[in-house]
């Protein structure tokens, strides 16, 4: 065949291209984890050129495609191409947000290099919404979850970012309260307020945890009258006070008794009436630690007794867990330790679990030293208290008065008991040893059965009511009865009531213990 006649067959072959599938393009890719490839091959020789305008990148051809399913091409490289258009000679793919292209011809065609490029304002704006998104439904999550040590650090990315992310402070706040972190969740919800000051929600819960924790003074006064025993005027200062700057606080109660009785037997054993006044104090220092923990050191002053003690508390939410120690405790549940000297010295563990908004529990238990005037080891016991409470609404109504109802334990083991004798007359007129014990402690074991009602009469004056029995195991039982009253005219001032008849079983005894005064409460 001769020469001319091959050309021109070729060249017919050519012409007749858009219908002959030796025409038909090839697409060859290549992906790697830092880059990609594209090629783009016809049989023969082929023209390109291109076009590269933001993510857009239009390539035309001086050859048609042929039916080949060009929109492959996103499926063979997500993540570097988002979507593919074409027309009969041409294509227009739309690069990735930080995809970088080059270009570069070939004699059959081209070949398209992807590269990851710097990211584009577009693409940071959009990333960055989506981490914030991802990181504030999974503190959510870790919330519900009862982990705010995992919701705080989940949700710092997003404070380091944006320190003033309304909807991120107001997932801190919740965690820093339930890590017992009152402080931190009350700073949070100031930043919030800060931005937002008609945020109700941050209003309230800051408004709320100041109320509950902040600075605050309270003076009360009490009368307690003991059947066929002492009667008692105690005034009593208390309050608390954060130092600056600081997850420490200083807390103080300073205390006045009157006691009067006709008759007492001293550490001497001599009957005497009696008619004094007694001073005690309890300075303590409490440091708030990240980890929901704390730590109180305290310092215990009263006539002729000075003692300290330091107690640790750690837990989760729903459960807390306290060891705690003290030397010279001062002794105030027996008159004879009023007025003698009366000191402790105890070690005791406590645990307490919240179950559920209705339900709660704890128990703990004690090994204590009693002194009291020149007897140091007066008596020696095991202690034991516990409750487990159920809280509900009245009859099932959403406004009726919120109820519980409580079962106490209050135990004390005697391990024994210091006795003394003293030499008195005798019915016939003759001196007889009498025997009796410095601190007459005994063995209780008290389990007692209460309600609780507690309602709002007004939008300022609210009641409390508490009703049970306490049954002594060791002593007879009796019933109680509680009633208190509070009156709160200004958000920072609570004025309240209180008067209330049991029975003496802390002292071991069944007598009847009438209790009424009153306090003011000043929060600032």
């Amino acid at each position: 065949m001769k020469p001319g006649l091959v050309i021109l067959l070729f060249g017919l072959v050519g012409g007749l291209c858009p219908i002959a599938a030796l025409c038909d393009v090839r697409i060859e890719s290549i992906k790697g984890p830092v880059g990609a490839q594209i090629d783009l091959v016809w049989p023969g020789p082929v023209q390109a050129e291109h076009i590269l305008d933001g993510r857009g990148l239009t390539l035309f051809f001086s050859r048609p495609f042929g039916p080949v399913a060009l929109e492959e091409i996103a499926h063979r490289l997500p993540g570097w191409i988002d979507n593919v258009q074409y027309g009969y000679d041409s294509l227009l793919l739309t690069l990735a947000g930080n995809v970088a292209a080059t270009i570069r011809a070939r004699p059959d065609g081209v070949r398209v290099l992807f590269t990851v490029g710097p990211p584009t304002a577009e693409t940071q704006a959009a990333e960055s919404l989506a981490r914030r998104r991802l990181a504030l439904v999974r503190a959510s999550q870790w919330l519900e979850a009862d982990a705010p040590a995992a919701a705080r650090i989940g949700v710092q990315p997003v404070l380091d970012q944006t320190p003033n992310d309304i909807e991120a402070l107001r997932l801190l706040a919740q965690a820093e309260e339930q890590q017992g972190r009152w402080r931190q969740a009350a700073e949070s919800h100031g930043r919030i307020l800060a931005q937002s000051p008609d945020d109700a929600a941050s209003a309230e819960a800051r408004a709320r945890l100041l109320h509950e924790h902040g600075d605050q003074a309270r003076l009360e006064h009490e009368i307690v009258a003991v059947q066929q025993a002492d009667r008692q005027q105690i005034t009593r200062l208390s309050g608390q006070s954060d130092a600056p700057a600081s997850d420490t606080s200083f807390r103080y109660q300073l205390e006045h008794r009157r006691v009067r009785i006709d008759q007492l037997r001293r550490t001497d054993g001599v009957l005497r009436p009696l008619d004094t006044d007694r001073q005690s104090a309890r300075l303590s220092l409490v440091h708030d630690w990240p980890a929901q923990e704390q730590t109180s050191a305290s310092l215990f002053l009263a006539r002729g007794v000075t003692g300290a003690g330091i107690s640790h508390g750690f837990g989760s939410p729903g459960e807390e867990t306290r060891a705690m120690v003290a030397w010279h405790e001062p002794q105030l549940t027996f008159v004879e330790g009023v007025v003698d000297r009366g000191r402790r010295d105890r070690f005791g563990l406590y645990r307490e679990l919240r179950w559920s908004h209705a339900w709660t529990g704890g128990l703990g238990i004690a090994i204590n030293r009693y002194g009291v005037g020149d007897a140091a080891d007066a008596a020696g016991s095991v202690s034991g208290e516990g409750f487990l409470s159920w809280s509900f609404a009245l009859f099932g109504l959403p406004l009726a008065p919120r109820a519980a109802l409580t079962y106490l334990l209050d135990a004390e083991y005697l391990g024994g008991r210091a006795e003394r004798s003293v030499r008195e007359p005798g019915p016939d007129g003759t001196a007889q040893s009498t025997p009796f014990a410095p601190l007459p402690l005994t063995t209780r074991e008290v389990h007692t059965g209460q309600l609780s009602l507690d309602d709002d009469l007004t939008d300022y004056l609210r009641w409390r009511l508490a009703a049970g029995y306490a049954y002594d195991r060791r002593n007879e039982g009796a019933p109680y009865l509680a009633l208190f009253l509070t009156y709160e005219p200004l958000a920072d001032l609570e004025i309240g009531v209180k008067a209330s008849q049991a029975s003496s079983t802390a002292r071991g005894s069944s007598n009847v213990v009438e209790s009424y005064g009153g306090y003011v409460n000043w929060r600032y």
